[in-house]
């Protein structure tokens, strides 16, 4: 298991774990404000699930409790590698600094993650308001293929009943 951060550098990592843990195994890493993939790596390739014991889950929180990532039991299954961005010391309780899109600009993958769940709906438009890109809820965090935009300037939109949230991203 490890930590890497935007900028592919690997900034903790752990392991390799026993196949019958059958206690909570928890880890510790103190980590600057950023965003980071989290990646858990299973040779078996069936993730943190078995026949023979009940499924397993991850949850990666900060010192006051605020879960930047989580892996549900329903979700173990997951192969041979699981790969979750998360960004650490979010401000939850102010929206524009809440959400981290990285990296910008971007040409292959672009990855939008927020330590809020509120968001409803997601859209990348055009200069002009041509949309782009549309998905309706997710979950703190998603990847976007964007190898195949034109190069420019776009805008990502967060939307909920409540608020709209607009940054601007560079493909090129």
């Amino acid at each position: 298991m490890g930590k890497i951060n935007d900028s592919q550098v690997v900034v903790a990592n752990g392991g390799p774990y026993s196949d019958n843990a059958v206690v909570p195994i928890l880890d510790s890493f103190c980590l600057v404000p950023n965003c980071y993939t989290f990646k858990m790596y299973d040779s078996y390739g069936d993730g943190i699930s078995s026949i023979s014991c009940d499924p397993g889950s991850y949850t990666i929180k900060d010192k006051l409790g605020v879960t930047y990532s989580e892996l549900l039991t329903s979700e173990a299954n997951f192969g041979t590698l699981l790969s979750s961005p998360f960004c650490a010391s979010l401000n939850i309780n102010d929206p524009i600094n809440a959400i981290k899109i990285y990296p910008n600009p971007a040409n292959s993958i672009l990855k939008i993650v927020t330590n809020s769940s509120s968001f409803e709906h997601l859209k990348i438009t055009s200069l002009t308001g041509q949309v782009i890109y549309e998905i309706g809820y997710f979950k703190n965090q998603t990847q976007i293929d964007v190898s195949t935009f034109s190069k420019g300037m776009y805008f990502v939109q967060l939307e909920n009943s409540n608020e709209k949230v607009i940054r601007p991203i560079i493909i090129d």
